[in-house]
């Protein structure tokens, strides 16, 4: 089975409002991922106009969540951070923690990396103070990753994806007589100043006669999800109690050290 990514999941959006069906015309996929670009970006604008931009809003029946309640640090330099439970408008993006919010989960955090800041190689050494950043990112989630969302009827591979809402815990290390609102300009990431990849699929091949078939080439699921294929291994580890569930994102930070290109978010691709 073949599936064409080839248009990027992104549009022209403008005064658009939503995908208008033509009777008697067939249903594409980039009739379905105008839909999700449209509603995504309604919410995203709804939500920054409603609740505020660049700001944390939390509802007023769970004014607790995502609070930082506990950190602490191991003599190796680990830094777990506990988080309750509860869910926050974060510039426009939907962040949610399930979970109890009188229990804490705890995270691990890990820190902001060039060309934002050097990597202390001090962290939660004595005398240390770092900001604790809610990073958010939107990413594909696919039956790679996530075996249930594989349409059984298909008889193998599925290539239809879902997005969601990624958050990660980072520390952004404070100067000294400084406080959280101080950071807020050098935390700024420029995305135009950043590098961009061309990338193509490889030529196809097509058998000749009455039913051709692609026989090669093209999109075969395999680029593209080597490394959710990593992803779900590392969490079928942590299932098997290979690892505590406390490390999972230690193990994810080395693995996106591995593919750091495949671990780049898809938003900060740019095709040309």
């Amino acid at each position: 089975m073949y599936g064409d990514l080839s248009w990027p999941f992104r549009l022209r959006l403008g005064n658009l409002v939503a995908p208008i069906d033509q009777q008697g015309r067939v249903l594409t996929d980039r009739d379905g991922n105008a839909r999700t670009a449209l509603v995504t970006a309604w919410q995203d604008t709804a939500a920054r106009s409603a609740f505020g931009a660049e700001i944390a809003a939390v509802p007023s029946f769970a004014p607790k969540g995502l609070e930082v309640a506990t950190a602490a640090a191991d003599a190796s330099g680990k830094v777990t951070i506990g988080i309750r439970p509860g869910l926050a408008w974060c510039d426009g993006l939907l962040a949610t923690l399930a979970g109890d919010p009188a229990t804490p989960v705890n995270l691990m955090a890990t820190p902001l990396s060039p060309p934002l800041q050097n990597v202390p190689a001090d962290l939660g050494g004595a005398g240390t103070r770092d900001v604790v950043v809610l990073e958010l990112w939107r990413e594909s989630l696919s039956a790679f990753q996530d075996a249930s969302l594989l349409e059984p009827a298909l008889g193998g591979p599925d290539t239809t994806l879902r997005l969601q809402t990624a958050m990660a815990l980072r520390l952004f290390r404070l100067a000294a007589g400084e406080h959280c609102d101080d950071v807020r300009d050098r935390l700024a990431d420029d995305l135009s100043k950043r590098g961009t990849l061309t990338v193509s699929l490889s030529p196809t091949t097509t058998t000749s006669g009455d039913c051709p078939e692609i026989t090669s080439g093209g999109y075969v699921g395999f680029e593209h999800d080597l490394y959710r294929i990593e992803i779900r291994k590392l969490r079928d580890r942590c299932r098997a109690g290979e690892f505590p569930i406390q490390d999972l994102p230690k193990h994810v930070v080395e693995l996106r050290r591995r593919y750091v290109l495949l671990s780049i978010p898809i938003e900060n691709w740019a095709a040309r």
